[in-house]
């Protein structure tokens, strides 16, 4: 018998293993038989794989009941392995993580697996990525997961140009609040059309999707932070705004101080920011609640009667701006508050 051979599953198994999720096996034929050894992590597999109690309850169900369901993998190209005296293909688990984990530790030698050929790796992305979106609910992921696998979705959806609509969407959604890019936003729906496919398909709404996103701008130990629930979301999403070296700074007084964090102090850490006025000492002051208030001035309006006595309805914004300006200079100045 040829070693290198993929022995394909018996018409019983096969009958078992009938229910796979959408998606799953689709187009790339009947299952086949592949050494544990031969199946790799995906390269960077953005979700949590079952650890502790719930991995060796795992592993000893299929111990006793196989894997009733296959896995999807595809080649990994140039990359093989030696085993049973044999040179044998290396494939990435595009589906099924936990089923090979479990089946390593359980003792098996054998998994079943779909072979999905010809893949790129933008649409291996969204296998899986979507896959584990479709079969996990949001609240069993870390926000570092969901932060990850969103970015790849969209990253994915770029490269691929499949479902334009909800790439629109995710990419729209990915934005900051406020700005207002054209470069940035080349292409993209009119702000003003706002869809619910990804609110439908997901459960997620549009902004909750921009925040995760905006989360892998975090520095790693500031999105541990969020993991572990010392940091809620609305603030990371601000802190992620912050240089990296500002966030970092952030976090050690965090650590050093045992200072809590809200959506209040993170914004008004990032106006400072923002205004390249952070300094050490004001993370301290805005962390502890010494500083009450933001560095962003306070907005003055100046009422139409006013306006119209000095300036024409011809004269634009940026002119009348101009003048005020010079005029409040030199009031400053003859005032000795320059």
């Amino acid at each position: 018998m040829d070693r290198n051979a993929i022995r394909k599953v018996s018409p019983l198994n096969e009958f078992f293993m009938k229910d796979s999720p959408m998606g799953e096996g689709q187009g790339s034929g009947s299952p086949v038989m592949l050494k544990v050894v031969q199946c790799a992590l995906f390269e960077g597999h953005p979700f949590r794989l079952f650890e502790g109690k719930r991995l060796v309850d795992f592993a000893n169900d299929i111990k006793v009941n196989g894997v009733m369901q296959p896995i999807t993998v595809r080649p990994k190209k140039g990359q093989y392995v030696e085993a049973d005296d044999a040179r044998l293909q290396v494939y990435e688990i595009l589906i099924g993580h936990n089923r090979w984990n479990g089946s390593k530790v359980s003792g098996l030698e054998e998994i079943p697996a779909y072979i999905r050929e010809g893949l790129s790796d933008a649409e291996a992305n969204l296998f899986v990525v979507n896959s584990n979106l479709m079969q996990r609910s949001p609240a069993e992921m870390l926000p570092s997961e969901l932060a990850k696998a969103y970015k790849m979705q969209l990253d994915a959806y770029k490269v691929t140009g499949k479902n334009k609509a909800l790439l629109a969407e995710i990419q729209e959604a990915s934005i900051p609040c406020g700005a207002d890019d054209e470069e940035s936003r080349a292409g993209l729906l009119p702000r003003g059309r706002i869809r619910d496919k990804v609110s439908n398909d997901t459960g997620i709404d549009r902004e909750t999707i921009r925040q995760y996103i905006r989360l892998n701008y975090l520095v790693g130990d500031l999105l541990k932070m969020v993991d572990d629930g010392k940091i809620s979301r609305n603030p990371a999403v601000s802190l992620s705004y912050l240089k990296e070296d500002e966030q970092y700074a952030v976090r050690a007084t965090l650590s050093l101080k045992g200072f809590k964090i809200d959506a209040a102090k993170a914004e008004m850490l990032r106006s400072y920011s923002d205004a390249g006025t952070l300094t050490n000492d004001r993370i301290c002051a805005v962390l502890s609640g010494a500083a009450k208030k933001s560095g962003r001035p306070a907005a003055v309006k100046v009422s139409p009667k006013v306006i119209s006595k000095f300036f024409t309805q011809e004269q634009k914004q940026a002119e009348i701006d101009e003048i005020v300006g010079k005029a409040l200079q030199q009031w400053f100045a003859e005032n000795g508050r320059a």
